[in-house]
């Protein structure tokens, strides 16, 4: 259902957001790459395009919303957009400085991303936000609250955008992505072991079940307002 379709995939150069771009490809749709890092990007977008893919990419801050609007107009038409901003805030809010800078950084960026990219999605086309765990303990109060924003922004614009956009959020629970690099292997290895115990089905998500559910959510053509939750079960018991 993406055959020819152009798909943007803002954070598409590495983690979750390079797993969608990668089963876009597979479905012959056409991408579009949006990342922070000049030089990542150009090696992905490379590697794309080396194995015949229809790529084109473009080195910006996402959250600077006068850049993001001026690719949209060079692309002209977009099906399909998957913003990886957003999801995991980190831990509790002891200040409200803090508390606000940490909202700015990750819901009401996306809220921004969004209101500037859906005049240019063409009618039936789709908006798929990054949303995160559904923390409930004190301690990771700062991920509860960002992410329930998140939540409740697709399903304010779902509605005002429906018939013509639909608008729906993916919200992975933790998965060991390049955004954990600097953080020493053993380390990593710690917290893998740990949220693989406390989940249900006994280990972590795979980046390619993660990338599976934005591409559920570009082609079911009724499914909007709504945040697939991919953590193995890990909600229901924490």
């Amino acid at each position: 259902m993406l055959d020819k379709k152009t798909v943007l995939v803002i954070g598409g150069s590495s983690g979750i957001g390079l797993g969608v771009a990668s089963l876009v490809a597979r479905e012959g749709g056409r991408l579009v790459l949006i990342g922070r890092d000049e030089e990542k990007l150009a090696a992905v977008t490379q590697n794309f395009a080396t194995h015949r893919r229809d790529v084109r990419s473009f080195s910006l801050d996402a959250t600077n919303v006068d850049a993001l609007q001026a690719v949209l107009i060079q692309l002209g038409e977009v099906d399909h957009i998957a913003c990886m901003v957003g999801g995991g805030l980190e831990g509790q809010f002891d200040t409200l400085h803090r508390e606000v800078a940490s909202l700015e950084r990750r819901s009401v960026a996306a809220l921004r991303i969004a209101n500037a990219v859906l005049p240019h999605l063409n009618p039936g086309g789709s908006l798929t936000l990054t949303s995160g765990p559904r923390a409930k303990a004190p301690a990771s109060s700062g991920i509860a609250i960002g992410n329930r924003a998140i939540e409740l922004e697709v399903q304010a614009l779902a509605v005002t955008s429906a018939p013509r956009i639909r608008v729906n959020a993916v919200a992975p629970s933790w998965m060991d992505t390049p955004r954990w690099d600097d953080i020493p292997e053993d380390q990593r290895e710690a917290q893998r072991a740990i949220i693989a115990h406390r989940t249900p089905l006994g280990r972590t998500a795979a980046l390619a079940e993660v990338a599976a559910a934005y591409l559920f959510a570009m082609e079911n053509r009724f499914l909007t307002g709504q945040t697939l939750v991919i953590d193995g079960g890990l909600g229901l018991v924490t």
